[in-house]
This record gives structure tokens, C-alpha cells and sequence, in this order.
């Protein structure tokens, strides 16, 4: 599987969460790339690409509105955990 899917997959899984009381519900996910590199930025190219084409059709996740949020991780391992950690929730 390509890396860029797998972490798509898993930020989806991590950093989803659904927002209640709004008009118009929320999607956030997060990822975590490493920006200084060409396929960091790629990868933050095209996940902002995706989350315009999916933000343009309100029909495509039931009229919810798809929020990202991209933390470069620095070459750096622990502090991409670290960075990740602060911006889940805390349940």
C-alpha cells in the first residue's frame, strides 16, 4: 500500500471527529509530514486539492465540511508524536 494512503488512512482514524450543534457538521482530520521534503509537499498539496474537490460537493459527505490540518514533523520522528498528541482531543 502506498505510504501516502496509509497515512491518510490512519490520520482519518486518529484525528476524525464530527462536530455537534452546527448547521453544517465538521470533518477534522489531521496529518503529519515531513514539509522540507518534495513528497511532504506534494502529499500537503494534494490533501488541500482533495479537500477543496470534496468541500465544492456538499452531497459528497452528506453536506459535512472537511477541515485539515498539517503538522510538519521535522525529520522527526518523536516530535511528530509530539505534535500529533497536541492536537487530538483529550477524552
Amino acid at each position: 500500500m502506498n505510504p501516502f494512503w496509509w497515512l491518510l488512512t490512519l490520520s482519518i482514524l486518529s484525528f476524525g471527529e464530527f462536530s455537534n450543534g452546527a448547521s453544517r457538521p465538521v470533518v477534522n482530520i489531521g496529518a503529519i509530514f515531513t514539509i522540507g521534503t518534495i513528497n511532504g509537499q506534494v502529499s500537503k498539496i494534494a490533501m488541500e486539492a482533495a479537500v477543496n474537490d470534496v468541500n465544492y460537493d456538499p452531497s459528497f459527505l452528506g453536506g459535512s465540511k472537511l477541515n485539515v490540518t498539517v503538522h510538519d514533523s521535522n525529520f522527526s520522528g518523536f516530535l511528530s508524536i509530539i505534535g500529533g498528541s497536541s492536537k487530538m482531543p483529550h477524552l
